[in-house]
């Protein structure tokens, strides 16, 4: 992939199906984006974090080494 495209991480706080993710991350690339890692959240997140505090834990120590320049939030 050409490093000019927004580099992005999808946050899906859903239980959803394998597919769906798939479509997500399809869309993302289809708009530009290059997905660079899929976090989902299986359980009830908090709701004041969008995550779970440990699936959040997981995720700040992600993003440094990334590069990212986006977080795409997906909500179903």
């Amino acid at each position: 992939m050409s490093n000019s495209r927004a580099r992005a991480l999808l946050l899906i706080a859903d239980d959803i199906g394998e597919n769906r993710i798939r479509e997500f991350q399809l869309l993302s690339e289809a708009g530009g984006y290059e997905v660079l890692d899929i976090v989902v959240q299986r359980r009830k997140p908090d709701t004041r974090y969008y995550l779970g505090i440990g699936k959040l834990g997981e995720l700040s120590r992600s993003l440094s080494p990334l590069g990212l320049t986006w977080l795409l939030r997906i909500i179903n």
